[in-house]
């Protein structure tokens, strides 16, 4: 599939604006920032707490992989229709 002209001339101007930015930007050395951050906690978990949060986190995650398998499932499926 060939690409148009304008989307071949955004494309390079996109590629040409990340490339002068690169080479025009100072860069910022880590000697120069500094920053310090501490952090007490409030109040610590107890094992049940902990234990529920992880669960929690992790039925999370199993979502979010089956969301994304469906998706990759949808889209390799789009591309068999095509042919």
């Amino acid at each position: 599939m060939r690409k148009s002209i304008a989307e071949r001339f955004a494309f390079r101007l996109a590629v040409g604006i990340m490339a002068a930015s690169m080479v025009l930007s100072t860069p910022v050395l880590a000697q120069q920032i500094h920053e310090e951050v501490t952090t007490v906690p409030d109040k610590t978990l107890s094992k049940a707490e902990a234990a529920s949060i992880s669960s929690a986190a992790a039925h999370v995650l199993r979502q979010i992989a089956k969301a994304r398998g469906a998706l990759f499932m949808i889209k390799i499926w789009s591309r068999l229709k095509r042919r």
